[in-house]
């Protein structure tokens, strides 16, 4: 059975009305960013209006960045910024460690707090990993608990999705977290090893966010490299625990 690092994902949550790809801001994310080989470009979002009698919907244009091999990409919507590190090509993309990806997004974090400081009303991290084992039918016994008809019989498709939530303490504070685990048998074209093909294994989703009931801001920058270390320790157990399972 092999354990395959397929994304990670840091979301900030908030106002990110200025971050827009006008010239000076392009200017400064060039110069900001060119030594991680990260190059802005431009995305749609789109926003629909659901205020009227008559629901509109609206385009607007946003800032991206991304570098050339599109490992690392960072979006700044109007609400929320996403920094996600994925392994676009595997087996040959060089995948990173989780810390160091939490070292790059602060660095990244640290630079766009330069210039456009904000506090933060929700934050999340998120982890996709991919598992080949030998038998992904048999592999799904520990995390289904169907009917007598289908124990003698081949699964071809399932899915465990589990979520709690608890209390998480990060430098003499508190917040209350949601921790996700979702777990299935998946068959799904990828990129490997330079062709695309045909995956047929396991994926495992761990979402760890702030409840989104809370909508103080109330996380800075000085909070979050605390806060998402402790977050990596939550997940790690997660991982850890459900890859038993399936060995």
């Amino acid at each position: 059975m092999k354990k395959i690092d397929l994304r990670y994902q840091i979301a900030l949550f908030g106002n990110y009305d200025e971050i827009v790809p006008n010239s000076d801001n392009i200017k400064f994310f060039f110069d900001s960013f060119a030594n991680k080989g990260m190059i802005p470009y431009q995305t749609q979002e789109v926003n629909i209006d659901v205020t009227s009698k008559e629901p509109s919907q609206k385009t607007i244009q946003r800032l991206s960045l991304a570098d050339s091999e599109r490992k690392w990409d960072i979006k700044f919507n109007t609400d929320r910024i996403d920094i996600t590190f994925v392994n676009a090509n595997i087996g040959i993309t060089e995948v990173i460690s989780k810390e160091d990806f939490l070292k790059e997004t602060m660095f990244f974090l640290e630079k766009i707090d330069g210039k456009f400081q904000r506090s933060h009303k929700r934050i999340a991290f998120v982890a996709h990993y991919l598992f080949s084992p030998t038998d992904a039918s048999k592999s799904s016994k520990p995390f289904t608990n169907s009917i007598n008809y289908f124990d003698d019989k081949p699964i071809l498709e399932w899915s465990n999705r589990v979520a709690t939530r608890v209390k998480l303490s990060y430098d003499d504070q508190e917040d209350v977290i949601n921790v996700i685990s979702e777990m299935g048998r998946i068959n799904q074209p990828m990129k490997i090893n330079n062709a695309v093909s045909l995956f047929q294994g396991i994926a495992l989703n761990v979402d760890i966010n702030t409840i989104p009931e809370n909508e103080t801001y109330r996380f800075q920058l000085k909070d979050l490299k605390s806060i998402f270390e402790e977050m990596l320790k939550i997940e790690k157990i997660v991982v850890e625990q459900n890859t038993q399972k399936i060995d």
